[in-house]
């Protein structure tokens, strides 16, 4: 084994260091620093020197090594300091053998500023080392008298550092200004040049490229350099940006030292709040105002009238045969359609005037300063251009029309929701009446208000909803073969028929809710209380009747819940499901194809039959009885009654009993009011007769009273 030792003789270096550490210009620093904090250290970055007042300043505990690198002390004490972002890297930045100096402001978490001094320590013409003393300035730099080095001032160039920003004094002299704010307004001379000239002068130089200069100018000239006033507002520049503008004195004391304008460019916040509020008054699709934004400006307008006297018109549009474009074609050919409509309805009005999408296929027009005789003849310029126009959609043409509600708006109309009820009506009304045509409100129009009467209803029907105020009636539907006066039709069908109760108990009857409850869209609510408490009831006496017929709504059939609602039914009641039949009219079965076949055909799965109830009034019935799961067709009343007088009636109702025969459905004839209309009907080969004639609709209870054991009732009653 060889060992290999070698030495280095370094007591000149030692002795260097030595002397260094002893030198005048070490101890020079140290005592011209004294009250400071003051560090020095070597080219290797060690510690040679250091007083108290560093380690106090920065809240260091003295290390207890003998070798301390300055780096790593001074990050111990970077935690209390504010600007450390800005520190950090430029003590690392200055070498220990660099010839550079360096001074900076520290504030630190205390409040306290100190002025850092950074320079090289010369010894014999060599750079031994640094020196980095922290020299404290709060009194001094709190003290400042001068304006333009106040804190006041230092804390508005630091919030508006990256906006336009001048500060003027009492006498409108610029004291400073910055780049940013030359750099807005395209001002040719540069910030220096601009502190010879006034705070006013300057700001006119911007004046070219400010579109709103008048409102602008005027508020910066009437504003003080010497008031406590603040001020606000938007600029909007020729270029399309917004900025916005803040102005506040200077307060130092209780005196107002002069004004700092700051001017923020805000036009990416300004076009998203914009693009917001569009947002939230507009429609999506036609970027047509929408309800919410459309009822804003309608209040508006009849606040001003009741105020001026003066006289505008609201219509109230809605398509006709429009779901027939969605139904068949889709909701993306429905959307197009309604974006070519309000286009060309838009085309037909004035720039004053204010067209709105305010429902899926429903319009509102606000016509300012317009007689009832002038919103007609625009009114007919928009039914008829609908009525002509044609909505092509791959190989499909497409006609539609518009019912169109007016009224006018003057001192007579006392809100806008009162207005907009008359208007809505109006437009039902002339539903009512044929489609495609026009309904005028005037204040003796008595159609309106009783439409309006059923409008109460609504809460009368909700009411009776949550109180349970509903009851169910039964009519039969007897066999023609054994149908007669004076025999009974065993064993017999039954429809169920709803009625509603007031608060007294009293009877409402069906056309006078039924009709308010399918447009404020309650329907379904109704029916699914009649499928629950009919089924339940009834089921105690299945084994006495052939089957149990209930009607559905189109908004039931729509509705998602109404098969669960059904099978439940079913389940708990232990109602077999093929005692149950359920009548849709023709119209609800063709409103959404699609969903009402696949929803009639789970039923059908379930064993349930189906009825289209009012058969042969609809447009299509042939075409849409081949698609649709019926196992019975219920023929219109109103062929029946006036078929022993009517030829034409004759013909429809053997026309769909042969045809419905043929398709393998039974018929049932309705409105069987005497004994000659049932012996036609036995004649013709309907299978069913229901009417008046045979069964006058009764009370569901005393259908059960009649066929339940008395000791079953006496259970059901406890």
């Amino acid at each position: 084994m060889h060992y290999l030792i070698t030495s280095k003789d370094i007591t000149q270096e030692m002795e260097a260091q030595l002397a260094l550490s002893e030198s005048l210009d070490v101890q020079h620093a140290v005592l011209e620093a004294s009250d400071d904090g003051v560090l020095v250290e070597d080219i290797n970055r060690h510690v040679i020197a250091i007083n108290q007042n560093f380690y106090s300043t920065f809240d260091i505990t003295p290390p207890k090594s003998d070798v301390i690198n300055t780096l790593d002390l001074l990050k111990k004490g970077m935690p209390i300091v504010r600007n450390s972002g800005e520190i950090s890297p430029l003590v690392q930045s200055l070498a220990a053998n660099s010839a550079e100096k360096n001074t900076a402001t520290i504030y630190l978490n205390n409040g306290t500023v100190l002025k850092m001094d950074s320079f090289p320590l010369v010894h014999k013409d060599n750079i031994s080392g640094r020196v980095w003393y922290f020299k404290n300035i709060t009194e001094e730099f709190n003290a400042r008298s001068s304006l333009e080095n106040s804190l006041d001032i230092q804390r508005a160039i630091t919030e508006a550092s990256d906006d336009g920003m001048l500060v003027e004094d009492t006498n409108r002299n610029i004291i400073t200004v910055n780049q940013v704010f030359v750099d807005t307004f395209q001002i040719t001379q540069s910030t220096n040049e601009l502190k010879s000239i006034s705070a006013l002068e300057a700001l006119s130089l911007g004046a070219p490229f400010i579109s709103n200069i008048e409102e602008i100018g005027s508020l910066v000239n009437n504003i003080s350099a010497s008031s406590k006033e603040t001020v606000n507002a938007l600029l909007y520049l020729t270029d399309g940006s917004v900025l916005d503008m803040n102005s506040f004195p200077l307060i130092r004391g209780d005196d107002v030292h002069g004004r700092v304008w700051y001017f923020k460019d805000i036009t990416e916040k300004h076009k998203l709040a914009h693009k917001l509020s569009f947002e939230a008054t507009h429609d999506p699709l036609t970027k047509l105002m929408n309800r919410r934004g459309f009822d804003e400006i309608l209040k508006n307008t009849i606040e001003t009238v009741q105020q001026s006297n003066d006289t505008h018109a609201l219509l109230y549009l809605d398509l006709d045969h429009f779901k027939i474009i969605n139904d068949t074609s889709g909701h993306a050919a429905g959307d197009i359609a309604l974006i070519e409509i309000s286009k060309l309805i838009g085309s037909l009005l004035r720039k004053a005037d204010l067209l709105a999408r305010v429902g899926g296929d429903e319009f509102c027009i606000l016509l300012n300063n317009c007689t009832l005789t002038g919103a007609k003849d625009i009114g007919e310029k928009i039914r008829q251009a609908v009525d002509e126009y044609i909505f092509t959609w791959g190989d499909k043409d497409y006609n539609l029309g518009v019912s169109i509600g007016i009224i006018s708006l003057d001192v007579t109309v006392n809100s806008y929701e009162e207005a907009l009820n008359f208007a809505d009506t109006s437009c039902y009304l002339a539903k009512e009446e044929g489609r495609n045509r026009i309904h005028i409100h005037t204040t003796s129009d008595q159609a309106v208000m009783q439409r309006l009467q059923q409008g109460n209803i609504v809460s009368q029907i909700q009411d009776a909803l949550r109180a349970n105020r509903f009851c169910c009636y039964v009519q039969k539907i007897c066999t023609t073969k054994t149908a007669s006066l004076t025999t009974d039709c065993e064993p017999c069908n039954y429809e169920v028929l709803v009625r509603m109760l007031d608060e007294k108990g009293n009877i409402i009857a069906p056309y006078q809710f039924l009709p308010p409850a399918e447009r404020y869209k309650l329907m379904h609510n109704i029916d699914h209380w009649v499928i629950n408490n009919s089924i339940q009831e009834m089921a105690t006496i299945q084994d006495y009747f052939g089957w149990l017929s209930i009607n559905l709504s189109g908004q039931t059939i729509a509705n998602e819940d109404t098969y669960q609602i059904i099978v439940d039914a079913i389940e708990a009641s232990g109602m077999a499901a093929n005692k149950l039949c359920f009548e849709i009219t023709e119209t609800a079965a063709i409103s959404n194809p699609k969903v009402g076949i696949e929803f009639l055909e789970k039923l059908q799965a379930l064993g349930c039959k189906i009825a289209l109830d009012d058969f042969g009034t609809g447009l299509s019935s042939y075409e849409y009885l081949k698609k649709l799961p019926a196992n019975i067709l219920k023929i219109d009343g109103q062929f029946i009654k006036n078929m022993l007088n009517d030829e034409l009636d004759l013909a429809m109702v053997k026309s769909i009993n042969e045809i419905g025969h043929l398709m393998g459905k039974e018929t049932v004839g309705e409105f069987v009011e005497n004994a000659d209309i049932l012996n036609k009907l036995q004649e013709l080969g309907i299978d069913y007769a229901q009417g008046y004639h045979l069964h006058v609709p009764c009370s569901m209870q005393s259908v059960l009273d009649e066929y339940l054991p008395n000791d079953i009732k006496a259970n059901l009653n406890r």
